[in-house]
């Protein structure tokens, strides 16, 4: 597979999560347990599951590792109940009470399936009370699970009682980086005949950035954009039109953009201050906070420059604003629960505006 930690391409959005899941591969982090890693789809959860999986079957095969996403383990359960000759319980315990590291994909998957979530949660502790290893994954985090998807409190409590983290969308930085890297595999992969396309060609640097600009946040249909204008740069010279014509066909309702004012207001709200403590002269370490805040989200959500932020904060620089974007952005690599604040005041902009 090639689903591997060498082919995870790491970014701010995602490098705890990377750097969590590698340790619980390699061995060298037994609190995280049960790893919980939660971010929309098409981000990566999927491919660092089976990274930790690959890992230990290249390098201790003798840890029985099993990846499961929720569909399949509800089939498993609901086989195991329809069996004629042996008890279900017998069956679950002799298919799962012996695995070193059980990983589980979209556990979103089982919320209304109660016979399930009954024997997840047996399985649960009886490979944890056997210092077995536990990684889980899914579209909301364990809080959210039980607030949206009718996961009671005891379950909830079990997914969240080792190590949350999240996988962000990617900011243009890590896009830049996701696009550079997949055009290049790709060229490379095509060139040795590792794949069965007519891939020759290679992108400039400039069309690489338009790319970029032009893309969505979904990873996987970023590689597949990818391949699409690499395709097209082998019939002829990548032009303009042609990225932006591609970019429609993979993102046909076009990314949202949101309005500085409405960042404003959700920072306002989550932080309860005044638009004019925000935007005006007060420089006590809260308001100081938020208004940083502010000014990250105002450049990652919205399509404006730095003088345009700058002009919605009270008129302030371009220097203003760029300083203020640096403070967030080594605060959110340095703290945890910083970076997990900034992702849930991202969410309720992207999910209520």
């Amino acid at each position: 597979s090639k689903l591997t930690f060498d082919r995870f391409v790491v970014g701010d959005e995602n490098t705890f999560a990377y750097q969590a899941a590698l340790q619980v591969a390699n061995g060298e982090n037994r609190t995280y347990n049960p790893l919980f890693i939660y971010g929309k789809s098409g981000l990566g959860k999927t491919h660092l599951l089976r990274a930790i999986q690959n890992y230990i079957s290249a390098n201790d095969p003798t840890r029985v590792c099993v990846y499961k996403d929720g569909s399949s383990f509800i089939t498993d359960y609901t086989t195991a109940m329809s069996h004629r000759e042996r008890s279900a319980p017998d069956i679950l315990r002799d298919n799962y009470y012996d695995i070193d590291v059980l990983i589980i994909d979209d556990i979103q998957k089982l919320a209304g399936k109660a016979g399930t979530i009954d024997f997840f949660f047996d399985a649960f502790n009886h490979l944890t009370s056997a210092g077995k290893q536990i990684v889980l994954a899914a579209d909301r985090s364990p809080s959210q699970l039980g607030a949206e998807a009718a996961f009671d409190e005891r379950v909830t409590s079990r997914l969240d009682s080792g190590f949350s983290t999240s996988i962000q969308v990617p900011n243009y930085e890590l896009k830049l980086r996701l696009i550079t890297t997949f055009c290049e595999r790709m060229h490379e992969d095509a060139v040795e005949g590792h794949v069965g396309l007519a891939i020759t060609g290679t992108i400039s640097k400039e069309n690489i950035s338009y790319m970029t600009e032009r893309a969505g946040t979904n990873i996987r249909v970023i590689e597949g954009f990818c391949q699409r204008c690499l395709i097209a740069e082998t019939h002829r010279e990548q032009r303009r039109e042609d990225i932006n014509r591609l970019a429609k066909e993979s993102w046909p309702n076009g990314e949202k953009q949101y309005k500085i004012e409405e960042i404003q207001r959700a920072v306002e709200q989550y932080f309860d201050i005044s638009h004019s403590d925000l935007v005006g002269e007060k420089r006590n370490k809260d308001i100081m906070n938020a208004r940083h805040i502010a000014v990250w989200l105002s450049k990652e959500l919205c399509d404006a420059t730095y003088a345009e932020i700058g002009e919605h904060f009270g008129g302030r620089s371009h220097a203003t604003m760029l300083n203020s974007i640096r403070v967030v952005d080594k605060k959110r690599k340095e703290d945890k629960i910083y970076h997990d604040r900034l992702v849930q005041i991202r969410d309720n902009i992207t999910e209520n505006t």
